[in-house]
């Protein structure tokens, strides 16, 4: 081979512990030192069978010499690992010790490539690109997602500072357009953390580039706009999921089972708050109804109604106030929802940008026949908080005392310490692998809590209770 000579050199591994074969084919080009080279990868699960996952790795410090040659890589958009050996010369020996495969070469030398658990976990991982890298995206869901076992972030997308970005998370390749992160080969699902005016055109974009979507909330403004997007989606055939994180929450996964179980007997009335001091800001899509469709009631309100059914079934009736009290912007900065669910159970979520952080504590209040459930610091961005519960004795008498200044009976109870943002990302890239649509947060219900925010709305210019 010249030094500038292109070749093309087409090589399989065969895996020791998995049925599932390696296959490859080695683009070379350009002088073979210190020229950067892309490695086209496919997982099958047999010499013959189908497709299992593609992947596209860039190396670079290539070397190929006249024996067969070493290729060595460092990781940019890579798989795993700081470097790795491949021996590509076809007289050269596979031989295989401790469940690692590794090269031997004429010599008998050998150098050990990739384990067959790291390759079989190169084929369990989604690769993700992020748009709209920074807000939420850049405290929580990033983060998040790299710890989540299933998924690789493989590409960042931001009109601002994304390079910044890139070089926190370890990611390689960074874009400033929506266009040119879906022409990426390797993202095969996005995460969409604009602000929501960009969702629906962006929603559909991916949808049409045959890229799964993982959406935050609100899906966007209006309902209209969701359709659009929805509709998208099932043309192409890509899953979608929003991003409403709060129901993977380890306090609220325990509560589910309580409700489920009947452990408060009937629910009867449900309670949730979550507010913040959220000022005037220079440009901040969600104080202005043209590009966050609203504030206080679609931003934080819809968080709530979706939690609230998780654990009791659907709302059927909806009231809303909305106001701006205290901020000085065209966004509500103050919503109070009255709702009624179909098991008959009311309900009141309130949702402010004027009250201070400090001031509130976030709560959680579930009552029942038979007891109640509630919690402090659940509801948010974290992955702690309390929870407890009072389970009444059944055939409970009449108390014609009434004293309510009484030391109340309530348990400390447990959970796991989930990180919801982790959890999200893991249970959609799994859905992904496993070919089935999201039942948590999937389209319908994307539209159902958007129905639901338009009627909250509605019911407050209209003056009456509507049903949903």
């Amino acid at each position: 081979m010249g030094s500038q000579e292109a070749a093309s050199i087409p090589f399989q591994t065969v895996l020791t512990n998995q049925n599932a074969v390696f296959l490859g084919f080695l683009a070379v080009g350009g002088p073979p030192v210190g020229r950067a080279s892309r490695l086209k990868m496919e997982f099958r699960d047999s010499l013959s069978g189908p497709l299992i996952h593609p992947s596209v790795c860039l190396y670079h410090d290539l070397r190929l010499f006249p024996d067969g040659g070493l290729l060595r890589r460092r990781t940019i958009g890579g798989l795993v690992g700081n470097h790795t050996g491949l021996y590509v010369n076809d007289k050269q020996k596979e031989s295989f010790s401790g469940g690692c495969l590794e090269r031997q070469d004429n010599g008998g030398g050998t150098r050990q490539f990739w384990s067959d658990e790291e390759v079989m976990a190169m084929a369990k991982q989604v690769q993700f690109g992020v748009m709209g890298a920074g807000g939420i995206a850049r405290r929580r869901t990033i983060p998040g997602m790299l710890k989540a076992r299933n998924c690789r972030l493989v590409a960042v997308m931001d009109p601002v500072g994304v390079e910044e970005i890139a070089v926190q998370f370890g990611v390689s390749r960074c874009y400033r357009t929506e266009r040119e992160l879906l022409q990426d080969s390797e993202v095969q699902a996005v995460y969409i953390a604009s602000p929501v005016a960009f969702h629906a055109r962006q929603i559909i974009m991916a949808a049409e580039a045959g890229k799964h979507i993982l959406c935050e909330k609100p899906l966007t403004r209006t309902l209209a706009e969701a359709k659009k997007a929805v509709a998208a989606c099932r043309r192409n055939g890509v899953f979608l999921q929003e991003g409403y994180m709060m129901k993977f929450h380890g306090a609220h996964r325990r509560i589910k089972e309580l409700m489920d179980q009947g452990r408060i007997g009937k629910p009867v009335y449900l309670r949730a708050q979550l507010s913040c001091w959220y000022p005037p800001i220079p440009g901040a899509w969600r104080q202005d109804p043209k590009t966050g469709g609203g504030g206080a009631l679609i931003d934080m309100a819809t968080h709530l109604y979706d939690l609230l059914e998780y654990f009791v079934g659907p709302i059927r009736r909806v009231a809303a106030m909305v106001g701006r009290l205290v901020q000085d912007y065209r966004s509500e900065d103050a919503s109070t929802t009255l709702v009624e669910f179909q098991c008959g159970a009311h309900g009141t979520i309130d949702c402010f940008y004027c009250i201070p952080d400090e001031a509130s504590r976030t709560r959680l209040e579930i009552y029942g026949s038979a007891g109640a459930i509630l919690t402090e610091g659940t509801i948010g961005q974290s992955t702690g908080g309390l929870l407890e519960a009072y389970f009444a004795d059944q055939g409970t008498g009449y108390n014609a005392l009434q004293s309510k200044d009484v030391q109340r009976k309530f348990q400390r109870l447990s959970f796991p310490k989930i990180n919801p943002y982790t959890a999200e990302c893991d249970y959609f890239a799994q859905c992904i692998l496993q070919g089935r649509p999201p039942e948590i947060n999937g389209p319908e219900n994307a539209l159902h809590i958007l129905e639901l925010t338009e009627k909250a709305y509605a019911s407050y210019r209209q003056k009456k209770i509507l049903s949903v």
